[in-house]
């Protein structure tokens, strides 16, 4: 739930990110307003599960593959995290 914000935007175009990368300066370069940083972080993150999923989005077979089932990762918390490590 509380990654949902990071996935289930509210807007009506989906494929226009508000990011802009040629703005040198970061108050106006509207990162906060974009997913797309969040990936390159994700990448990187702890569980395998997700690191893998965030190295996906964007790749060439990405389009071959079925939909993700991304309620298997956003409906963790960080105790049922914890804990599946813990076994």
């Amino acid at each position: 739930p509380e990654c949902a914000c990071l996935y289930d935007r509210k807007s009506s175009d989906e494929l226009t990110d508000a990011f802009l990368p040629q703005e040198n300066d970061p108050t106006k370069a509207k990162a906060l307003q974009s997913s797309l940083w969040e990936l390159v972080v994700l990448e990187h993150h702890y569980y395998a599960p997700v690191s893998t999923l965030a190295k996906s989005i964007g790749a060439p077979e990405e389009a071959k593959a079925p939909p993700h089932d991304i309620t298997e990762f956003s409906s963790h918390t960080y105790k049922s995290l914890f804990d599946q490590e813990r076994k």
